[in-house]
């Protein structure tokens, strides 16, 4: 303890001198909190902006109505083989058109 402190055992209480802070420190101290003030309500309002980013972001994290994220093995793979059938005729059908159109 610092010789400055007083400690009395009877009444368990510590005696500090007082010191009254200067002026200028009074307005620095202020200054200081008008600018944490400032900062925490600019921050609070960016908050609020993101967290209304996020909620109207929230549909796009949902996945898609398809069998393909079914979780009956036998309903993904139907869904995966219709949609290799599709692409397959997308693909194949042209051919098909061009080469009878062709030969004849």
């Amino acid at each position: 303890m610092s010789s400055n402190h007083q400690f009395d055992p009877q009444t368990n209480v510590l005696s500090v001198p007082s010191t009254l802070p200067q002026e200028s420190s009074l307005i620095a101290v202020y200054t200081n909190l008008t600018t944490v003030n400032h900062q925490l309500e600019q921050d609070q309002a960016r908050l609020k902006e993101l967290e209304r980013k996020v909620g109207n972001m929230q549909y796009l994290h949902t996945l898609p109505d398809s069998n393909l994220f079914s979780d009956n093995f036998l309903k993904r793979a139907f869904a995966i083989f219709g949609y290799w059938l599709v692409a397959y005729l997308f693909v194949a059908i042209p051919f098909f058109v061009l080469a009878s159109l062709l030969g004849g």
